[in-house]
């Protein structure tokens, strides 16, 4: 038996049951985003809704292991993967990005929040108002909703922290950061604004160069999100190297991975993807050398690792690297 479904333009849940056929085979074309269901345990998550008056325009998601070992708070960016404020996909997408981290946060054994954050629709070669990557425009813009994501982000850390001590659950002022591609440079950049706030980060395959802590290398200016040099400009401080220092980075790629974010608009300038490429080089796996070294200039607690055989993902190697990075840096703690 042959079928054909052909649904309107909008959003559509199609599912299919084979449980009473003796063989199956579909073949489906699909115009436009796709997300998977992921859900999740009522007892165990929770949607916060939007305070503006706590200072956060947006929910989060707080999923709470049954059994908790440490003290920390497990922050993992979200990252829908296309342009979207749809709350409902948000939501969606959101509940990915937990399902995806709750075996970590099992291991660890510490609650998880992830933002829904929206990554707002733009126009313009030189607009970058990516939120999930918290690039440059995300400091610039005014508009109430989208300003400084990382400060809302706080915000709801705080408010999170508030309601797990109401439960007898007290965590840290400072908390863990994971994150993979636009999310993986989400945490780092983070991490750089408020190395006060973080005491580990683990970024797989930021965005094809991770921001580096340094204002110049030689003659050449690294404007944010490249370097640091204009944090003063755009933020109105700068990270001090010894609370850099207090921080413990991990950083992860594959070699086979050419998801390269520097050419694009909405990520990196024109200016920013010229520099990168003529000083940096021009593949990822060159870059990480680089980074690293610049890394290892400022004395930083940084490790860098390439995976073999790895594209853009997490393979098993890679989540068991950030597990145990984890687990050492919180050890004292369990």
């Amino acid at each position: 038996m042959n079928q054909a479904l052909t649904l309107p333009a909008g959003r559509s849940r199609v599912e299919v049951d084979g449980s009473r056929a003796e063989s199956l085979f579909a073949v489906l074309g699909i115009k436009g985003p796709v997300l998977r269901s992921c859900p999740l345990d009522p007892e165990r998550a929770s949607t916060h809704p939007a305070r503006v008056s706590a200072g956060f325009y947006w929910p989060y998601l707080l999923y709470v292991p049954q059994e908790l070992h440490g003290h920390w708070l497990l922050a993992a960016p979200n990252n829908t993967g296309f342009a979207t404020r749809d709350p409902e996909l948000l939501a969606a997408s959101g509940a990915c990005t937990v399902a995806s981290n709750v075996d970590l946060a099992k291991r660890l054994g510490v609650p998880l929040l992830v933002p829904l954050f929206p990554r707002p629709p733009v126009s313009g070669e030189e607009e970058n108002l990516y939120l999930h990557a918290l690039t440059r425009a995300s400091l610039l813009t005014k508009v109430p909703e989208y300003a400084r994501v990382d400060l809302q982000l706080i915000a709801m850390l705080d408010d999170a922290s508030s309601a797990l001590a109401k439960q007898g659950t007290n965590v840290s002022r400072r908390v863990l950061m994971t994150g993979f591609s636009a999310s993986g440079s989400f945490v780092s950049r983070f991490t750089m604004l408020h190395p006060d706030r973080v005491l580990a980060v683990a970024a797989a395959s930021p965005g094809g160069w991770p921001i580096v802590p340094i204002a110049r290398d030689g003659d050449l200016v690294l404007r944010y999100p490249v370097g640091i040099d204009d944090l003063k400009v755009l933020t109105g401080s700068v990270p001090s190297v010894p609370s850099l220092r207090q921080v413990a980075w991990l950083f992860v790629l594959g070699d086979l991975d050419t998801n390269d974010s520097v050419p694009y608009r909405d990520s990196f300038s024109r200016t920013d993807e010229t520099l990168v490429f003529q000083h940096f080089g021009s593949s990822l796996t060159a870059r990480w050398q680089e980074a690293e070294r610049l890394y290892r200039h400022r004395g930083l607690n940084a490790k860098f690792k390439i995976f073999p055989g790895v594209a853009h993902e997490i393979s098993p190697e890679m989540e068991r690297d950030i597990a145990a990075f984890f687990l050492a840096v919180t050890k004292g703690d369990r």
